[in-house]
């Protein structure tokens, strides 16, 4: 599926789908099912013998909200703890909010603040970030419409529906039984396809390192005690919690994974999308830093 990324005319080859119960499903390594018990933490529930029921395995204890580079931890999606609650909340960015794309105008002002810009300056930045991520925005949508992807929760209530399985509920912990018709992610599931994620396409097309010449730049953010919906889980987290980073790359693979913790994206939506966005505002800062040449001239 070759897409076109509107005005900053760049051509993007994203992976190649499966079609499956009337939406297209892209192609995890391990296969749907797979790909729904190793990344969203829905495990098969013990088999029943005349004892008691097994508990299953035991998750290890994490200090921070993932892998090497953002990459998804399983032990971390399996079990949802204040940090990762905190990390799905913080980057959600739902209706009513600033939006993915003005949380990442907010970071720039924090930028331009510490550079000390003059008015010329943050023109420049603001142009060239939006102009970055409203070319974003094309291509994830046009990804999210020629997919048609269903999203985790229909996924596993189909794929599951007439199973048992262990997985989150709020307010009960990350290992509760139930069946699969009633499993339902940590975030509440937006109302468009799965395929790719927007926030990482966002978050990877953020060309705030390319503006400042520099990947470092420390930031955090403090989640406050009981702060999140009790639409979603009350009560949590049940300390404040702050998240801190302390490069550019860093925040975007947070905002990126933090989708897959809130269960509404599969992880190829979230790493085929860094990639797309990636190659997206690399070519849109390559548009503008040409412009801003013929404009100095």
């Amino acid at each position: 599926m070759w897409l076109v990324a509107g005005r900053a005319s760049v051509i993007f080859d994203l992976p190649t789908a499966t079609q499956s119960r009337g939406a297209v499903v892209p192609g995890a390594p391990l296969g749907l099912r797979q790909a729904i018990r190793a990344q969203l933490g829905v495990g098969a529930a013990p088999k029943r013998t005349s004892g008691p029921v097994g508990r299953g395995r035991r998750q290890k204890g994490r200090q921070r909200a993932g892998g090497p580079g953002g990459q998804p931890d399983p032990d971390l999606l399996r079990s949802l703890d204040d940090l990762t609650k905190a990390q799905a909340w913080y980057w959600a960015d739902g209706p009513g909010s600033v939006t993915p794309p003005g949380h990442w105008n907010l970071i720039a002002q924090e930028v331009a603040r510490r550079r000390g810009h003059t008015l010329g300056q943050d023109a420049k930045l603001f142009f060239a970030l939006n102009n970055a991520l409203l070319d974003a925005s094309i291509v994830a949508w046009d990804a999210k419409r020629a997919f048609n992807s269903m999203r985790p929760i229909t996924a596993v209530r189909w794929i599951m529906e007439n199973e048992t399985i262990l997985a989150w509920a709020p307010n009960q912990g990350s290992r509760v039984e139930m069946r699969g018709t009633r499993w339902r992610p940590f975030l509440p599931t937006p109302s468009f396809a799965e395929y790719i994620s927007g926030h990482s396409t966002f978050s990877a097309a953020a060309v705030l390192r390319s503006f400042t010449g520099s990947d470092s730049f420390s930031f955090s953010a403090t989640v406050a005690q009981g702060s999140i919906p009790s639409s979603i889980e009350s009560g949590v987290p049940t300390t404040s919690v702050t998240l801190s980073w302390s490069s550019f790359t860093d925040l975007a693979a947070s905002a990126s994974l933090s989708r897959q913790i809130g269960g509404i994206h599969f992880q190829d939506g979230d790493l085929h999308a860094r990639a797309t966005g990636t190659d997206c505002g690399k070519a849109a800062y390559t548009k503008w830093t040409f412009r801003n040449r013929l404009w100095a001239a």
